[in-house]
């Protein structure tokens, strides 16, 4: 089967978002570089 989410610390994109639904996708260098990111630890 294949995911359709990314995991911590893996590469997200509009089309791949995070699993995890305290993590938000993240990006650098001019929104070419995106990794899921924890945004709190008390989620």
């Amino acid at each position: 089967p294949v995911r359709r989410c990314s995991r911590l610390m893996e590469n997200c994109s509009a089309y791949l978002p995070c699993c995890d639904p305290c993590a938000s996708c993240r990006c650098r260098l001019f929104n070419t570089i995106c990794h899921c990111w924890r945004m709190s630890e008390q989620c």
